[in-house]
């Protein structure tokens, strides 16, 4: 009886160690310069000691990572549901799409915000003043959607802003409200009338908006106005006297039909006037023209058919928008080019002197490449149709069957099936090569002039040239 005893408990044990390294996968290079530990697609640890990169993840649950190199690290909480960022001079925290937390650290002092969005403001600014407010009740909020603070009581009854020197205030708003600067003064009773009056720039007014608009220049350099009844019919022109200057635009049953053009006029006799820029929608979105020669640029839409958008090292096309679409960049010696045959194809290529520094590409849902100057990768299946280094650390995973990785010069590689449960590797430097199944169960090697068998993880079965 103890006998058969132990025997059932030897066997129990032995169908979980099974199971566990079934999934389980270890490995590394000479001197740890990379160590990877792995469980299925369920557990993963990499740490690279060559750059201190790191990887941890309990997928789905968390994970986290670090960049030192770029400062750069962070944690994922059954992303997208809550995570943290953290880079040299700034730490965020979120939880779904209401609270967030950040830090800053310029030189002198921090900044921290806690906001529970849309009810609650807490933190302390650049100029260390500390904040609260409780919306809609009342409260001061520091860094708001680009102003330097928004102040509020019973919103939307009574509220002040701040950008820079421009002051605002308003009551109940956004029917009443009045701004101030140096160069700047606005005042707004909507819808019924508003007026914006740039000093030395211009004065625009609108009545009963959105319907009547007017506006002419208070510029000593540009003369002359224009009007716009919405949606029907606007017109404007401004002439330069001293440079001579003309700006003209024409609009009717806006957005779909518009027209403008800017050009020098000819003051000497068999001169030809010099255009400058124009921009025709002819109806809009469908027939789109612009050209502006002083800033070097150039757009021709036939859209959703064809189209580009061009200008000094900047290129965009499309056919068929948006499911086709090509944006290349260069700098110098740099060339980005980024491309989408949406949903299927999408590529994302950086290069320095015609050598590849980085690139993604996506064959969805088939599979995705990766390679940079150190490696190349390509992954079996790619479910998630987008680029995104969050599904790539906390789900991609779970649907990756096949994974090949090897060195830029080809020297080593490495493949695994179904999340390691198959895994051949080579290195051609070392005359070295495995391979191995379910997670050492059989594991055969050839090193050198030795071959070797070895069966349930560690058992050498046969041994050649020994």
């Amino acid at each position: 009886m103890p006998k058969v005893f132990y025997n059932y408990l030897y066997s129990l044990l032995m169908f979980f160690l099974s199971f566990f390294a079934i999934f389980f996968s270890h490995g590394g290079e000479e001197k740890s310069k990379f160590i990877s530990t792995e469980f299925g697609p369920f557990y993963e640890k990499v740490i690279c000691k060559e750059n201190d990169n790191f990887l941890f993840a309990l997928r789905p649950f968390y994970s986290s990572f670090s960049i030192p190199s770029k400062g750069y690290s962070g944690q994922d909480f059954l992303w997208p549901l809550a995570v943290t960022r953290e880079r040299l001079t700034k730490q965020h925290k979120r939880f779904l799409f209401f609270f967030n937390t950040t830090k800053q650290y310029p030189d002198a002092h921090d900044t921290e915000q806690l906001w529970f969005l849309p009810f609650y403001f807490q933190g302390r600014s650049l100029s260390d003043c500390q904040y609260s407010a409780i919306f809609p009740f009342g409260g001061t909020i520091y860094g708001f959607i680009g102003y330097d603070y928004v102040k509020f009581i019973l919103f939307p009854f009574y509220g002040s802003t701040s950008k820079g020197e421009v002051k605002s205030q308003s009551y109940l708003w956004p029917f009443i409200s009045f701004t101030k600067g140096p160069n700047i003064e606005k005042k707004r009773f909507f819808p019924f009338w508003g007026k914006s009056i740039k000093k030395n720039v211009s004065e625009k007014t609108f009545y009963l908006w959105p319907f009547l608009h007017t506006a002419h220049s208070l510029s000593n350099d540009y003369h002359g106005g224009g009007f716009f009844f919405f949606p029907f019919f606007g017109i404007g022109s401004y002439n330069n006297n001293e440079t001579h200057k003309t700006e003209k635009n024409l609009t009717f049953l806006w957005p779909f039909f518009s027209f403008k053009k800017s050009f020098y006029k000819a003051i000497e006799k068999n001169v030809e006037k010099k255009e400058i820029y124009s921009n025709i929608h002819c109806p809009w979105p469908f027939y789109q023209k612009k050209t502006d020669n002083e800033a070097k640029e150039k757009k021709l839409y036939f859209w959703p058919f064809y189209g580009y958008k061009k200008r000094e090292n900047y290129r965009k096309d499309f056919i068929l928008w948006p499911f086709f679409q090509k944006t290349t960049v260069t700098d110098n010696s740099k060339l980005t080019k980024n491309t989408y045959l949406l949903p299927f194809y999408q590529s994302f290529v950086k290069k320095s002197e015609d050598k590849i520094k980085s690139q993604y590409k996506i064959y969805w849902p088939f599979c995705r490449n990766m390679e940079n100057d150190k490696f190349k990768r390509t992954d079996i299946l790619a479910l998630y149709p987008l680029r995104s280094e969050e599904v790539n650390r906390n789900y991609a995973p779970f649907w990756t069957l096949y994974s090949s990785c090897k060195s830029k010069d080809g020297n080593k590689k490495r493949t695994s099936f179904l999340w390691n449960l198959i895994v051949f590797e080579k290195n051609k430097s070392k005359q070295e090569s495995s391979f191995e199944l379910l997670g050492g169960l059989l594991r055969f090697e050839e090193k050198a002039e030795k071959t070797s068998l070895k069966l349930l993880w560690s058992n050498k079965l046969k041994t050649k040239n020994e």
